[in-house]
């Protein structure tokens, strides 16, 4: 068994895409559908963004 060593920040993102790295991280929402034909309903949505540093 390796012990874990301290936490390291991942590189920084590409200077092109730098601008949207206000997005990284989870963002959760709840909504409404509605449809003439079907009766109201509740949802929720997930989303993840990441960087890959490789990529």
């Amino acid at each position: 068994m390796e012990a874990a060593g301290p936490p390291t920040q991942p590189p920084a993102p590409h200077p092109l895409v730098a601008p949207l790295s206000f997005l990284l991280g989870k963002w959760r929402g709840e909504g409404e559908g509605t449809f003439p034909s079907i009766v109201p309903f509740r949802y929720g949505e997930e989303i993840l963004f990441s960087h890959h540093p490789s990529k």
